[in-house]
C-alpha cells in the first residue's frame, strides 16, 4: 500500500529546492525547517546542502559553511567533490572575521583543513594550527589517509 512518510519528505524537500530556484529563500527555508521539525530522523546530504545554499544566497555564509559542514557527514566521494566545490567557493568569499568564526565551528578535519588555509591565505590569526607547517603536514597526513568509500555502494561478491 501507500506509505506517505516515503514520500512526504521528498515533496517538502522539492518545494523548497523549487523556492530556491525562485529566489523564494524565506519560503524555502521555512520549507526545510518543516521538513525537519515533521521528520527530524531524515538527514540526507541534498537537504543539508540546500539549507547552505540558501544561507549562502541570503549572505549567512558562516551559517552556509557549517549547513555544508553537516551535509558531508552524510556525503559519498561524489557528493563530496560537489560539497567541496561550494566551501571553497564560501571560503573564498568570506572576510577574515567570517573565517575566524568558521574555523572555530567547523567540525570535519577535511573542512576545517580548507577553512584554516584561507584564513591563512587572507592573513588571519589561526587558532588551531600553530603554522603553515602544521597545515603542510595535515595535509600529507590526510593524502595519505584511505579514501572513504562508505556511500552505500555495493562491494563486489566474492565467488
Amino acid at each position: 500500500g501507500y506509505n506517505a512518510d516515503l514520500y512526504l519528505p521528498r515533496a517538502y524537500y522539492m518545494l523548497a529546492f523549487a523556492y530556491y530556484r525562485q529566489a523564494k529563500y524565506d519560503d524555502a527555508m521555512s520549507t526545510l525547517d518543516e521538513l525537519e521539525r515533521r521528520y527530524p530522523e531524515n538527514d540526507s546530504v541534498q537537504v543539508w546542502t540546500l539549507r547552505g545554499d540558501v544561507n549562502k544566497e541570503i549572505g549567512n555564509r558562516v551559517q552556509a559553511l557549517q549547513e555544508y559542514d553537516e551535509a558531508w557527514r552524510f556525503a559519498g566521494p561524489m557528493d563530496r567533490i560537489r560539497l567541496e566545490t561550494r566551501v571553497q567557493s564560501i571560503l573564498k568569499e568570506m572576510s577574515v572575521d567570517e573565517l575566524t568564526q568558521a574555523e572555530r565551528l567547523v567540525s570535519d578535519p577535511v573542512l576545517h583543513q580548507l577553512t584554516t588555509k584561507q584564513l591563512v591565505a587572507a592573513g588571519g590569526s589561526v587558532i588551531a594550527a600553530e603554522d603553515e607547517a602544521a597545515l603542510a603536514d595535515e595535509s600529507t597526513a590526510l593524502a595519505a589517509a584511505p579514501l572513504d568509500t562508505s556511500d552505500g555502494a555495493a562491494a563486489p561478491r566474492e565467488a
